[in-house]
């Protein structure tokens, strides 16, 4: 769990640097963060059909 926890720290800090620094508009992000949430989902669900079943 600490290392999920400090995975979305650092996509939170990277995403609002981007922000700041001017390099990307809000939705810029927000977009990124979405389309990162649907692929991480999809990618769980298609390896999770690949993973022995615990017992």
């Amino acid at each position: 769990m600490t290392v999920f926890l400090v995975a979305v720290a650092l996509i939170c800090t990277i995403g609002i640097s981007r922000i700041y620094l001017g390099v990307h508009f809000p939705t810029d992000v927000l977009f990124g963060w979405c389309a990162g949430s649907v692929w991480s989902f999809a990618c769980w669900l298609t390896f999770r059909r690949f993973l022995p079943p615990s017992v």
